[in-house]
């Protein structure tokens, strides 16, 4: 009997500065020499540089061109994807970079050995487009409103909570469709959860699970999440996991 409940890969999208790579302290010792200024964690952001938005992007078109080598790759990010690629999770990084900073990114994800292959900037795509055209199952970012961006597609969506971004406060309203994170281990939990549960709909609802019936699988999740929770109880039950 066909496993039609069970995908053959799940695709998650993946933000890189900030989520995969830290570059906080490379954009602050960056603004020192380039810009005389002294800045911290919670100013380095586009929404809280103190030179305002057009100077910030001067700073980080040099520093994604130039210096994304001395980021730091996240501790515990390259042990969690590794160990999601085995079990049927395949990964993109989407991000706002132009295209020489898209460069820069490949070399750091070939140089730290991700399990990663696909990088897209958004220079002529939005990152909404991408992830339509790629059906993403979820995304992981560390700007709020990027992903707010996103709310209308049959996407998880996780808001990923450091230093910097202590600003941006995710909303009761806002938790209906988008779950704020501390860590990667914790990411890699509700993603687990999340593959239980599509493949708990598809068993009960005799749905395929594959990319295509993906906007029918979400909206069992928007229109009946109890239903949803019920029969994830009982696949793990019936151990169909």
């Amino acid at each position: 009997m066909p496993k039609n409940h069970l995908a053959q890969k799940m695709s998650i999208a993946l933000d890189f500065d900030g989520c995969i790579a830290i570059g906080e302290p490379v954009k602050i010792k960056y603004a020192r020499l380039y810009h005389k200024m002294d800045i911290g964690p919670k100013t380095c952001m586009k929404a809280t540089y103190p030179l305002g938005p057009v100077m910030y992007k001067q700073l980080m078109d040099k520093v994604m061109a130039e210096h994304t080598d001395e980021y730091i790759l996240d501790p515990q990010c390259k042990e969690i994807l590794d160990q999601l690629g085995k079990e049927g999770f395949d990964f993109l990084i989407i991000t706002y970079r132009e295209p020489i900073g898209v460069k820069t990114c490949r070399e750091f994800i070939q140089k730290h050995k991700l399990p990663i292959t696909r990088i897209y900037g958004t220079s002529d795509k939005s990152k909404k487009d991408l992830c339509a055209k790629f059906f993403v199952r979820a995304m992981i970012d560390d700007t709020l409103g990027k992903l707010l961006d996103l709310t209308e597609l049959p996407i998880q969506l996780f808001f990923l909570q450091r230093d910097w971004n202590t600003h941006e406060k995710v909303s009761k309203e806002m938790e209906k469709q988008i779950t704020p994170l501390t860590s990667w281990q914790e990411f890699a939990e509700k993603v687990r959860e999340m593959k239980a549960t599509h493949e708990a709909i598809c068993f009960y609802k005799n749905i395929i699970n594959s990319d295509v019936h993906l906007s029918e699988i979400h909206s069992v999740l928007k229109t009946d999440p109890f239903l949803a929770k019920r029969a994830l109880q009982e696949y793990k039950r019936e151990k169909y996991l």
